[in-house]
């Protein structure tokens, strides 16, 4: 990927990288580990955004080590995914630095209006994964829709 980038001749600056945490790899030392090494496949030294991509396990060590990498500027947002109404008020409020990001299947058929309230109320940004349902539902081809 990080060859990618270079080889595309657009500046670093003009792309947002995202990447997500996952279970296996929280904890403290573990998240901070998974970020350099998403960092060096990348070929990069700082990362837009990084997740973590469901509410189990260490969660709080894998978010403390987040905090940390966002304060030393390796990551310039840090946020949630999958995370139900419940874990993101959770996190908001008993964490240093609240999740500026909560990602969620977000879709015409999957609208997440609690989770939409809820992170408008405590200032959260939702962000969709399979903003078009995945192609369900015949979505691509329903004039009304």
């Amino acid at each position: 990927m990080g060859s990618a980038i270079k080889k595309s001749g657009i500046s670093r600056e003009e792309i947002f990288l995202t990447t997500k945490v996952w279970i296996e790899h929280y904890g403290y030392e573990n998240t901070r580990q998974s970020v350099f090494e998403s960092m060096k496949k990348l070929q990069t030294e700082y990362l837009d955004l990084v997740l973590l991509h469901q509410p189990f396990g260490d969660t709080y060590g894998a978010w403390r080590a987040l905090e940390d990498l966002y304060e030393e500027g390796k990551i310039r947002a840090i946020g949630i995914s999958n995370f139900y109404v419940d874990r993101m008020v959770e996190f908001v409020n008993f964490n240093r630095i609240k999740p500026m990001i909560t990602q969620m299947e977000v879709h015409i058929f999957n609208q997440q209006k609690q989770l939409k309230e809820y992170a408008d109320k405590y200032n959260v940004q939702l962000e969709a994964w399979a903003p078009f349902g995945e192609g369900r539902g015949n979505t691509f081809n329903n004039e009304v829709m």
